[in-house]
């Protein structure tokens, strides 16, 4: 399909991607994509506290949901999804040892993983609506994705 100035699809497209990739070439470094330092540290902060708060089982590590409330198993949704549980930790983890190099926290994210895997199905570890275990955010599709992504 040729456009009333005489450019195709085919030669926009590829117009395009040479000048975006000819402009990105000369950003300077402080505008590369990349995670902004000060991101960057308020993560490794947030992965410091939640370290504080990690609980080590024999089977692997899970956190509270809250931990200043340690008696609550979980919150909005089961203890092992990803909304407010240990996939959406693990997910963090593994997303951070990507932006640092940093194995430490892929070793987080395994011992969660270990501990999901241990438990993704014990009734305790899943919301009382079978239902509701079908969400991806608050039921077995997400920690599947998040072992996956281990």
């Amino acid at each position: 399909m040729k456009s009333t100035i005489g450019l195709s699809r085919r030669n926009f497209i590829g117009t395009s991607s040479g000048v975006a990739l000819a402009a990105s070439a000369t950003l300077p470094v402080a505008a590369q994509p990349g995670p902004s330092p000060g991101y960057l540290e308020a993560a490794k902060s947030t992965a410091a506290w939640i370290r504080s708060a990690a609980v080590k089982t024999e089977v692997g590590t899970f956190w509270h949901p809250e931990p200043d409330h340690a008696e609550r198993a979980k919150t909005i949704s089961p203890a092992n999804g990803i909304y407010s549980g240990n996939a959406g930790i693990v997910l963090f983890f593994l997303q951070l040892a990507k932006a640092t190099q940093d194995d430490s926290y892929l070793e987080d994210a395994k011992a969660g993983a270990n501990r999901i895997a241990a438990t993704w199905n014990d009734p305790a570890m899943q919301d009382a609506s079978p239902s509701r275990n079908l969400g991806f955010y608050s039921g077995t599709p997400g920690i599947g994705f998040a072992l996956a992504e281990v």
